[in-house]
């Protein structure tokens, strides 16, 4: 369960540290998005903050599973979060496909990191 769970922990890690950062960074294609999605810009920069957060206890749980389990948790509530924000702009729902992989893949880690316990 150990790599499985490790596997799965750095890949969400890389897909957290890349969007978050973007984020954080306040790139152009960032700031698009957010107005988009009509969300405030400080709004944006607090999930980019969550996203890293959740990278970094993801990464933990490789040592401390509860940690992990908590990071894969409200990495899965902020995809939710995303799919009823890109569903309430009138976005397709391809447009949801990747909160929809990395949601996916967070409740695997949150799966995998309970059976650590």
């Amino acid at each position: 369960m150990t790599v499985a769970y490790a596997v799965a922990a750095g890949l969400l890690a890389l897909a957290c540290l890349a969007t978050g950062g973007a984020k954080l960074a306040g790139t152009a294609g960032m700031r698009a998005r957010a107005a988009h999605l009509r969300v405030p810009w400080s709004g944006y920069v607090v999930i980019g903050t969550l996203e890293a957060l959740a990278a970094a206890g993801l990464v933990a749980g490789v040592w401390l599973p509860v940690l992990g389990a908590a990071a894969a948790a409200g990495l899965v509530a902020l995809m939710a979060g995303a799919v009823v924000m890109h569903a309430r702009s009138g976005e397709p729902v391809a447009a949801t496909a990747p909160a929809l992989v990395v949601g996916a893949l967070a409740a695997s880690a949150l799966v995998l990191a309970v059976l650590r316990f």
